[in-house]
């Protein structure tokens, strides 16, 4: 993350606010070139609606990370694409950080456990899992569970 995106955690952190969520916004990379043609010179197409999606957990609470979606068009093969940012999957709700810090703790907690400590539902975490990872999450591997809030 950069600083000032850290920095943005810090001070909704200490406003100490429960009821607003932590909301980190961030800008979209325009690809300098087609990925279907290789022609560069894309031009803008239009904009979607702003999308967020967990993305780590800070302190007891999900930290959102918002984006608005811009839609590019190649002029060689007419091709559209959408620019998001790296580590989302297209209609994920959860960021593949997210989903990582959810298979760590997997490791060593039960789906119920871990739904609890996230504030998620209990399918919804199996779900994910079995999806993103599968039947094979490795068990324990004889460190210690530290879980600090």
């Amino acid at each position: 993350m950069k600083k000032s995106t850290i920095l943005q955690l810090v001070h909704q952190l200490r406003d100490n606010d429960r009821e607003k969520p932590l909301e980190v916004h961030v800008g979209v990379e325009v690809p300098k070139a087609c990925a279907r043609c290789g022609r560069e010179g894309l031009h803008r197409h239009g904009v979607l609606a702003r999308r967020r999606v967990q993305h780590t957990f800070v302190a007891g609470r999900w930290v959102w990370l918002s984006w608005t979606p811009l839609r590019v068009k190649c002029p060689a093969c007419r091709m559209t694409f959408t620019c998001a940012p790296s580590g989302i999957r297209r209609w994920a709700r959860l960021s593949d950080e997210a989903v990582g810090m959810l298979a760590r703790c997997a490791r060593r907690m039960n789906y119920g456990s871990v739904a609890e400590f996230f504030d998620l539902q209990r399918h919804r975490v199996r779900r994910i899992l079995v999806k993103r990872i599968g039947h094979e999450i490795l068990p324990e591997t004889g460190e210690p569970v530290v879980l600090t809030l």
